[in-house]
């Protein structure tokens, strides 16, 4: 699926998003061989949070989504622990104080306490 046919599917399911998110989306989906279009297991992964996407207000959207793929750091469509911590260490903090924090968070935004944090939990979160 190409950034087109991305743009047209999400269209159909009344979520316009910039150019540069729908690039974004594809190229944090894309895995490896990386090809820049999003093969049907890479769509099915995404489709979830596409659903997700609807249950968040409408100017919101992009922010969220942008905040998502910055977090979601092994791309597997949730934000846990670990992605916290890489995150937090990628801007600097100490491996101890990541690992704390990014226990502290995950306490806070896992609403479903299932140790995943959805796109839908994360921006009731950010909303905090």
């Amino acid at each position: 699926m190409s950034n087109t046919e991305l743009a047209e599917a999400l269209k159909e399911l009344d979520l316009t998003l910039k150019p540069e998110l729908l690039n974004a989306i594809i190229e944090h989906y894309d895995r490896p061989p990386k090809n820049g279009f999003l093969e049907l297991a890479e769509f099915m992964t995404l489709s979830s949070l596409v659903t997700d996407l609807k249950a968040i207000e409408a100017s919101k959207r992009e922010e969220v989504l942008q905040h998502f793929i910055d977090l979601d750091m092994d791309k597997d469509g949730y934000i846990d622990d670990d992605d916290l911590k890489k995150a937090l260490e990628s801007v600097g903090m100490e491996s101890e104080d990541a690992t704390a924090l990014a226990a502290v968070t995950s306490t806070i935004a896992d609403i479903n306490s299932d140790g995943k944090i959805t796109i839908v939990e994360l921006a009731r979160y950010l909303e905090m």
